[in-house]
């Protein structure tokens, strides 16, 4: 591509993609899930195209959606009486009606195979789970049909098909569209792309590293025809004169216009190792887990970390030990650097409020002091040993109400030592609400407003009013990121350069869709606004006061480890609605403002692509039920984890259960014993 097509593209990715499209694809008539070996896929593909009553044997519905009828999507798992465990189809069609032909830009998420029928031709097909897929559709004028196919193997099963843009009737208005979703795809593609050394994020000391764009070509699509300028810098972020000592080196990448028209830059960590280094039987056995794969790669995600991690397996020689050492890659060096040479307005956080009257604390006692009917800790202590039986994945689990502990204990064996409440376990998602409780005494100070314009602390966000980002959009999945370590995530100090480009095409508050990207914004918003790293800011306002010692991390959106001791105390912090102990963090109204809210309310026109927190969402904190039911049992509040460690907290009920795990092997049983235990505790509970 060359630089004066790029340029149309680039005024193009500045333009507004339309507003309020109106294509609603929230009914259909569905059929399903049909068995594969029940399938008789000609015959089933006939209803592709055609209207039929019943497919395979299988009677056709007619389809709402279960969460929210007005809301766009296709789940299948919540609409299904029944889903075959073994591989199965279903089918869904639903009519549109046009009064001239025209053509719709249109954005698909699944978690499984799918393809797109527009009047029984096949107009798109991806493999999941997936999700971004951008496509026009052409409609003719009248009756259109638009047929979608998905089959199902195990797991959560959805798909969530949406109008992005339309109708689009004249050739430049198609023209833009596309052009906007060339280049939506180009830095959505650069997002995730890295400048690595041969694969590596380690090199040889004594020359200076050769860095290759994983992704070349995106890379040259980015950056244009000029590719952009690399200054090195030592560990203390002084211009690098030699390379010849082993250690941490950082690359700053520049680019003043990118090909979109925007400057670009980056800082990214490299460790440079002495002689032979790959050669070393330990680099050997675990090369591939070096290589950059994916955000949840536990070894590779945290890629920023991975020189120093190295560094320790090579001298402990314990990959568990590794795999437990988060070492925070923003260092106090690295901000004065960025504030020195790109200054902003700074706050200074103050120190929590000491009580006359201290909050409750955990302390373990009886059933009867926390309120508990008498032997419920056996019965709590009976089904977790079911569950271990079931799982074979260690755990350790606390159960608490009134801040009194009346079961606390583990199962299993995590790195050859028995489970215990200090043992680190990985928080994944979890993370998520570690952060949001860093944010409470920002907000309660009145130094950051959730629904404040970013630039304030990140001028590189070129936002308009119609794409504003704000801290609410970036806790509560509105700000329509996809990902987890995007544009190098936290441990990128200038991340928000790249956010600045992906900005239009995300279009904040339009969609909810689930993502890890906003998470490590905020804490970088706090950084930069305080001067201070993420890690000290935990530690000098919560940790030191209320004695947590197991957790750490940096990466926000899924990389901290906790003990579940220490996890037990921040839910106890938050029953207190912000107390604990002698010390008031934060005010119960701000717990009440980082509550979760109706995101339609605060969103009118919002698509929920991601809908398993039913429509609500606060400040990382999310229901583990639909808090708008007529249920009188109680609804649990915290965050989900992909490990499966469990944060659950009853505010009615003074009631916590927390479970620190590291391994999500089987998801159903956790699933069903997660269920069960919230019930067990909810009978468990004395008569007041």
């Amino acid at each position: 591509m060359n630089l004066r097509v790029i340029a149309w593209l680039a005024g193009a990715w500045l333009g507004v993609i339309a507003a309020g499209v109106e294509l609603p694809l929230n009914r259909f008539r569905v059929a399903g899930p049909i068995p594969e070996a029940q399938l008789v896929e000609s015959e089933a593909d006939r209803f592709l195209a055609q209207d039929m009553e019943s497919v395979c044997g299988f009677k056709v519905q007619e389809y709402v959606n279960p969460r929210n009828p007005d809301v766009d999507g296709l789940f299948f798992l919540e609409f299904f009486d029944r889903i075959p465990e073994e591989r199965a189809v279903a089918y869904a069609a639903t009519e549109v009606e046009m009064t001239a032909p025209c053509r719709y830009l249109m954005k698909l998420n699944t978690d499984f195979d799918v393809e797109v029928y527009i009047n029984g031709e096949m107009s798109f097909k991806t493999k999941g789970p997936s999700f971004g897929n951008l496509f026009f559709v052409d409609f003719k004028t009248g009756k259109n049909r638009i047929a979608i196919k998905s089959p199902h193997e195990k797991g959560f099963w959805a798909v969530v098909l949406s109008a992005i843009d339309g109708p689009l009737t004249s050739e430049e208005e198609v023209r833009r569209a596309e052009a906007w979703m060339r280049v939506a795809g180009i830095v959505g593609k650069f997002s995730n792309n890295q400048p690595a050394i041969d694969g590596f994020w380690i090199g040889s000391a004594g020359k200076q590293p050769e860095l290759k764009w994983m992704d070349e070509e995106n890379a040259r699509l980015f950056f244009g025809d000029e590719p952009p300028e690399i200054s090195w810098f030592d560990s203390q972020m002084q211009p690098c004169v030699d390379f010849e000592r082993q250690g941490l080196y950082y690359a700053l990448i520049e680019d003043t216009k990118t090909a979109f028209g925007k400057p670009y830059k980056a800082l990214y960590a490299y460790y440079l190792m002495p002689g032979e280094w790959r050669e070393h039987p330990k680099i050997i056995a675990i090369e591939k887990a070096l290589r950059y794969n994916e955000p949840f790669d536990w070894f590779s995600s945290n890629w920023g970390m991975n020189p120093e991690r190295l560094k320790c397996y090579l001298e402990e020689g314990d990959r568990d030990a590794l795999d437990e050492m988060f070492r925070a890659a923003v260092s106090q060096n690295l901000l004065d650097w960025r504030q020195q040479n790109y200054p902003v307005e700074q706050v200074k956080l103050a120190p929590p409020i000491e009580l006359e009257n201290p909050a409750p604390t955990l302390r373990y006692g009886s059933c009867s002091e926390a309120g508990f009917k008498p032997g419920s800790e056996l019965a709590f202590d009976e089904l977790c040993r079911q569950w271990f039986e079931e799982s074979q994945t260690p755990f350790y689990t606390i159960i608490a109400r009134n801040g009194v502990i009346v079961y606390s204990k583990g199962y299993g064996e995590l790195n050859g030592k028995p489970m215990s409440p200090d043992t680190r376990c990985s928080m994944a998602s979890i993370s998520k609400l570690f952060t949001g409780i860093m944010f409470a005494p920002f907000m309660d100070q009145g130094l950051i407003d959730l629904d404040e314009d970013m630039r304030r602390f990140m001028p590189a966000l070129a936002n308009t009013l119609e794409w504003q980002l704000t801290p609410r959009r970036c806790f509560n999945h509105t700000c329509n990121f996809d990902g987890h370590g995007n544009f190098g995530g936290i441990r990128n100090i200038f991340a928000d350069y790249g956010i600045a480009l992906w900005l239009p095409g995300v279009q904040p508050g339009s969609e909810c869709n689930y993502n890890g990207v906003g998470p490590n914004l905020m804490a970088m918003y706090m950084m930069y606004a305080t001067g201070t790293p993420i890690n000290k800011l935990f530690q000098d306002y919560y940790f030191r006061r209320i004695g947590i010692t197991t957790i750490k991390g940096d990466d926000q959106g899924g990389g901290y480890v906790a003990g579940a001791m220490d996890m037990a105390k921040l839910a106890q912090l938050l029953l207190n609605k912000g107390a604990y102990g002698k010390w008031r963090f934060f005010s119960t109204n701000t717990y009440n403002a980082m509550m979760p809210r109706d995101l339609l309310k605060d969103n009118p026109g919002l698509k929920l692509t991601t809908t398993w927190f039913y429509g609500h969402y606060g400040v990382g904190i999310h229901p583990f039920s639909n808090p708008s039911g007529e249920s009188d049992k109680p609804i649990y509040y915290g965050h989900g984890s992909a490990t499966y460690s469990v944060f659950l907290f009853d505010p009615v009920h003074q009631t916590m259960i927390v479970q620190a795990r590291n391994s999500n092997r089987t998801p159903e049983i956790n699933d069903k014993f997660r269920y069960r235990i919230e019930e067990l505790v909810w009978k468990s509970i004395a008569a007041e």
